[in-house]
C-alpha cells in the first residue's frame, strides 16, 4: 500500500486534534509497514498485532477527545459523528475478535478499510465541527 501522508487537506483547523490525526496516519503506515514485513516470522506476526491493538487504543482516546472538543464547541451534528465512531470501533472489534480466533485479518482489505475510512472521516465528517 503507498503509505498516506499528512496534507492540509486534513487540517480541521485545531492543533491538538491535527496532531492526533497525524498521530493515527503513523500508526496505519506502521501497520502498513508490519503487514509488509510480516511474512512468516512469528516476530513480525507479534509487531502486526501489537501496532493493531496501539490503534485500536488510540482510537478510543482520540474519539473521546474530538467528542469532547465538539461538544465545547456546541456543535449540533455530535450525536451522529458518535455513530460514526462506534461503527468504525465495532468494526475494529470485529478485527480483533476474529484474530483472537485465528482467523488471518492482516491483509490488504483490512488496510483499505482503514486508510479509506479515515481519509474519508476527516475530511468529509470531522470537517464539519472544523467549519
Amino acid at each position: 500500500m503507498n503509505q498516506l501522508k499528512w496534507d492540509e487537506s486534513f487540517s480541521v483547523q485545531v492543533d491538538e486534534l491535527d496532531e492526533q490525526h497525524k498521530k493515527w496516519i503513523d500508526i496505519i503506515n506502521q501497520l502498513d509497514d508490519a503487514i509488509d514485513e510480516g511474512e512468516g516470522s512469528l516476530e513480525s506476526l507479534y509487531a502486526v498485532q501489537k501496532t493493531f491493538l496501539g490503534m485500536e487504543e488510540y482510537s478510543h482516546f482520540h474519539f473521546a477527545t474530538e467528542e469532547k472538543h465538539m461538544q465545547s464547541i456546541g456543535f449540533e451534528g455530535l450525536e451522529s459523528h458518535k455513530k460514526e465512531h462506534a461503527f468504525f470501533k465495532k468494526r475494529l472489534h470485529k478485527y480483533k475478535k476474529d484474530l483472537e480466533n485465528g482467523q488471518q485479518v492482516f491483509n490488504n482489505a483490512l488496510m483499505k478499510f482503514l486508510v479509506d475510512w479515515l481519509v474519508y472521516h476527516i475530511q468529509e465528517e470531522d470537517m464539519k465541527y472544523a467549519r
